[in-house]
């Protein structure tokens, strides 16, 4: 088994490298916080777990902030609210790699709903309605 490194505020081609190469995405931000009395200190949308997402990488992150909305559990990655879960869920796509795989496909696919082009048609959609 490969060692796990910790990146902390990496250079965006590094981190570009990295997500191709990742095959777990873990995010903890907001970890030990009330998010009803400080929801500023959580990931409000989870964009770098959407980017993690297009690159295949499957997403294992705390269920707070953005990260409910982006991830669906157990089917394009999991969230966890312990630390345990976090090691359960972690162990448990190490060990399948087959339910790993799968869950990459739908990490790809749910992050392009987020793509500029899915951005873009959204918005013509609207503005067709609108008339405008």
């Amino acid at each position: 088994m490969e060692n796990i490194h910790i990146h902390v505020n990496c250079a965006y081609e590094e981190l570009m490298k990295l997500y191709r190469e990742a095959k777990i995405f873990w995010h903890a931000t907001g970890y030990g916080i009330d998010e009803n009395k400080e929801p500023e200190k959580m990931e409000h949308f989870g964009i770098t777990t959407v980017e993690a997402m297009s690159y295949g990488a499957v997403p294992v992150v705390i269920n707070k902030g953005g990260q409910k909305e982006t991830v669906k559990e157990g089917v394009n990655g999991f969230r966890w609210d312990t630390q345990e879960e976090c090691a359960d869920k972690t162990y448990k796509l190490i060990k399948d790699d087959r339910l790993r795989k799968q869950m990459a496909e739908e990490a790809v696919k749910n992050a392009g709903k987020y793509s500029i082009e899915e951005f873009d048609r959204r918005n013509r959609e609207v503005f067709h309605e609108l008339g405008i």
